[in-house]
C-alpha cells in the first residue's frame, strides 16, 4: 500500500490495482447468475506481494492507480507462501467443479480452464 505521507503534495498520483469481487459464502449463494456474480458488488479484494523485510524485487516500482470509487473501509490479511498457494488451487478446483457440474458441460471452458490450471506460471 502506498502511504499518502510519503507522497509530495505538489505532484497528482494515481495508484492502479487489479482487483476482483469478494463474496462471503451466504452471499454466493444468494448470488445465483452470472449478472448478479458482476453487478451491485461493494467489497473487493487485490493482491500485493511483499516482503517483511521491504527489500525491493526490482530496481523501479511500478505504477498505481488509486480508486475510482471512494474506499470506505479497508481490512488486512498476510498469508505466508503456502497459505497463497493453498488459496489459488482452492479457487481453481472451485472453477473447476462449477464448470464440470453443469447440465452440459461446456468442453471449451472446461478445457481452457484446464490448460490454465496445469500449465506452469512462471
Amino acid at each position: 500500500m502506498v502511504n499518502p505521507k510519503d507522497l509530495d503534495p505538489k505532484y497528482a498520483y494515481i495508484q492502479v490495482t487489479y482487483v476482483t469481487p469478494f463474496f462471503e459464502e451466504k452471499e454466493i449463494e444468494d448470488r445465483k447468475t452470472d449478472f448478479e456474480m458482476h453487478h451491485n458488488i461493494n467489497r473487493f479484494v487485490f493482491e500485493t506481494p511483499f516482503t517483511l523485510s521491504g527489500k525491493k524485487h526490482a530496481s523501479h516500482l511500478f505504477p498505481y492507480v488509486k480508486k475510482r470509487i471512494q474506499v470506505i473501509s479497508q481490512s488486512s490479511t498476510e498469508l505466508n507462501p503456502i497459505e497463497v498457494a493453498i488459496d489459488e488451487m482452492s479457487k481453481k478446483v472451485s472453477e473447476l467443479n462449477q464448470l464440470c457440474t453443469t447440465d452440459e458441460v461446456d468442453m471449451i471452458r472446461l478445457q481452457l480452464k484446464l490448460q490454465g490450471s496445469v500449465s506452469v506460471k512462471v
